[in-house]
């Protein structure tokens, strides 16, 4: 099973304003969860990938925003997802 980042840990994080990452994570989580309805699949995003999402969204160098998921050393490899769910 792979670690897992619950999104409740990403309120105290901030790239531009104060709760961003949550606000962005929060989400990426509903419109996978959306795009999943009526199919056998569902999808989320590592942590990287939520931090790369939100650097081309903001148009910002994809290393620095992912060097400050690293400063809060968040686990890169690790799935966002709702708080208190596992995740195949």
């Amino acid at each position: 099973m792979r670690k897992i980042v619950g999104v409740s840990e990403l309120k105290k994080i901030s790239v531009l304003y104060e709760g961003d990452v949550y606000e962005l994570a929060c989400t990426l989580l509903k419109i996978y969860d959306a795009k999943a309805q009526g199919t056998n699949t569902n999808s989320r995003a590592t942590v990287v990938g939520l931090f790369k999402i939100y650097a081309q969204l903001a148009s910002m160098d994809e290393r620095q925003v992912i060097a400050i998921a690293e400063q809060n050393k968040l686990p890169l490899g690790a799935v966002v997802n709702y708080d208190n769910q596992k995740w195949p």
